[in-house]
């Protein structure tokens, strides 16, 4: 299976009698299917900005937060007001013939001024039901408060990591502090409490959600730093993206509970979490 819903431009998907076949995303730009000419600017220009998200029965999580994301991401690149409305009938026209789906929205500018979106619709993903491996690489994205379209080495660390029979990997900055994985949000458990990395990284919708649904059950959550020296003091680690939460069994030589009721508790906390219509 390849491995990222995130990067990858074709997935794997069941079919009629167990048979895994490749699914076409459904690609349109600003609404219709895009010529060979409106595809050169995202294929050969890697400069832009995107959301992900889950999409069923035409709704996702966090609505409101993806189109902040979008907007105030536009405006620091590209100097442009965006108008989110606009961008969301965009959405909703790409899940047309199609109510379930993993939903990426692109937004880039060939002419300045003038954004352009770019939706992909792709089969439905949920998150990992085993816990998950991570080793551990010194690297930290550029721009992270971006989620910003320039992947090659998450790609490439993420490849290198499954090579290495692991699930992903984790990014590590220079002085050691734990910051993401290459798709995820990495959070830990602490007694009661979450405790998110304290590092340059994605404040990942997953995450924003979950602390204000904590938040509000009066669940203690709060961001220090954390290195691979100090991972052993927490008693569970878990990893948030579009996908959900899923648990973390070992990161690099350090092994965590495969399971763990504070973590099956954020599981369930995510489950419970509204949807928006698009």
């Amino acid at each position: 299976m390849i491995r990222s819903p995130i990067t990858s431009w074709l997935v794997l998907a069941p079919t009629v009698g167990g048979v895994t076949a490749f699914v076409t995303p459904q690609v349109q730009v600003d609404g219709a299917a895009p010529t060979g000419e409106e595809m050169f600017h995202p294929a050969l220009v890697n400069y832009g900005h995107f959301t992900a998200m889950q999409v069923r029965a035409g709704a996702v999580r966090g609505m409101d937060l993806h189109l902040r994301r979008l907007r105030c991401a536009h405006r620091e690149l590209f100097g442009t007001e965006l108008e989110t409305e606009w961008v969301r009938q965009l959405m909703r026209r790409a899940i047309t013939a199609q109510r379930d789906g993993y939903l990426r929205v692109n937004l880039y500018e060939v002419e300045p001024g003038v954004p352009q979106v770019m939706t992909v619709l792709r089969p439905p993903v949920d998150a990992p039901t085993t816990p998950q491996t991570l080793t551990e690489v010194p690297y930290v994205r550029p721009f992270p408060h971006i989620k910003h379209v320039g992947s090659f080495a998450q790609i490439r660390y993420g490849e290198l990591a499954e090579r290495a029979g692991f699930d992903d990997a984790l990014l590590l900055t220079q002085d050691g502090r734990i910051a993401e994985t290459t798709m995820a949000n990495i959070g830990f458990i602490e007694n009661n409490s979450v405790v998110w990395p304290d590092a340059p990284c994605l404040r990942g919708i997953t995450w924003q959600l979950l602390d204000a649904s904590l938040d509000e059950r009066g669940r203690e959550v709060r961001t220090e730093v954390v290195t691979m020296e100090t991972i052993d003091r927490f008693d569970a680690a878990f990893l948030a993206n579009s996908t959900g939460v899923s648990g973390v069994a070992r990161i690099g030589t350090h092994e965590l509970p495969a399971e763990h009721p504070r973590v099956q508790e954020l599981q369930a906390v995510y489950a419970a979490l509204p949807w928006d219509a698009i």
